[in-house]
């Protein structure tokens, strides 16, 4: 049977009358739903229900995700620093150019 646990930082949403009505678990990906259910129901009869909901994006997609996007804000980088060098160089040749005309 897998094992469960709730989240600290989301672990209840309350009314205003202090009362949670929310409450957030991370489960692990081979958790015996029923049993949990069958659980929940034990503790606390017909007063809590159990929606199951994925949210979460896998640690190895997250982990593409994020090369892929450091990758492409890099690429922007270089290819604004390229773009720069090459317009600098423009500008010094047209200058000199400029100078080797006037002396000749």
């Amino acid at each position: 049977m897998g094992r469960w646990h709730h989240q600290p930082a989301l672990a209840a949403r309350s009314r205003p009358h202090g009362r949670a009505d929310t409450y957030f678990l991370r489960l692990s990906p081979n958790v015996n739903l029923d049993a949990l259910r069958a659980y929940l129901k034990s503790r606390t009869g017909d007063s809590l229900g159990l929606a199951v909901v994925d949210t979460q994006i896998s640690s190895l997609q997250q982990f593409r995700l994020t090369i892929l996007l450091l990758s492409v804000a890099l690429s922007a980088i270089a290819v604004v620093s390229v773009f720069n060098s090459a317009a600098l160089t423009m500008r010094e040749r047209m200058s000199e150019v400029g100078t080797l005309k006037t002396l000749a």
